[in-house]
């Protein structure tokens, strides 16, 4: 963890002392939207203090999945599979571009050069329904940007498409003018697997 991250709630949540988190919370003198502190809650195995800070924070707001970065888990600073966990039982997008690093969460794992931190956290995101066959701004499946041979193995293996996902890559390849004959909910799959540039001209 980098030392700009050692605010005080971080350090109380570190060190697992749950009256001062909840006395800096009340007192206003912690950010909970921040999401430094509750990752090391969750890496520590603090599940009082992870329960609290979950009810008072904004979950979706946060971008955890930019926090749960691959030199954080090559450098053994979180426990990222729990971390992703938890992540996703409290409604992170396991589809969705990271606020900070403009990229989907199996993109940014794609990268890691150690199967054994990959394997489970790719397994993780699959089970939880990230698409293997969306792509990035660049037009880029996660398998894409692998250079690891066992981790572009492991997802061009795992890429199994739906008969939706079929659909949706042939809405895309003919340049169907999809948004204003789908549902929102289907307009929101199908940019899924588009690019920025593509999706401007649909």
């Amino acid at each position: 963890m980098a030392n700009n991250r050692r605010t005080p709630i971080f350090i109380a949540c570190e060190r697992g002392d749950l009256s001062l988190v909840q006395a800096l919370v009340e007192r206003g003198r912690a950010n909970t939207n921040s999401s430094a502190a509750l990752l090391i809650a969750i890496d520590q195995g603090y599940d009082e203090i992870v329960d609290y800070l979950i009810r008072r924070c904004n979950v979706h707001e946060m971008g955890y999945f930019e926090q749960l970065t691959v030199d954080n888990a090559i450098a053994g600073c979180l426990n990222v599979v729990s971390c992703v966990h938890v992540m996703i039982q409290c409604g992170a997008n396991v589809n969705a571009v990271c606020r900070y690093f403009k990229e989907r969460p199996l993109h940014f794992i794609a990268k890691c050069l150690d199967i054994d931190i990959a394997r489970p956290i790719i397994e993780l995101l699959l089970v939880q329904g990230a698409h293997t066959d969306c792509v990035d701004d660049q037009g880029r499946l996660p398998h894409d940007l692998a250079s690891e041979p066992s981790v572009k193995e492991l997802l061009r293996t795992a890429r199994r498409l739906s008969l939706k996902c079929r659909c949706a890559q042939v809405i895309i390849s003919t340049k169907m003018n999809y948004r204003n004959r789908l549902s929102s909910n289907l307009v929101a799959f199908v940019r899924l697997h588009c690019n920025r540039e593509t999706d401007q001209i649909n």
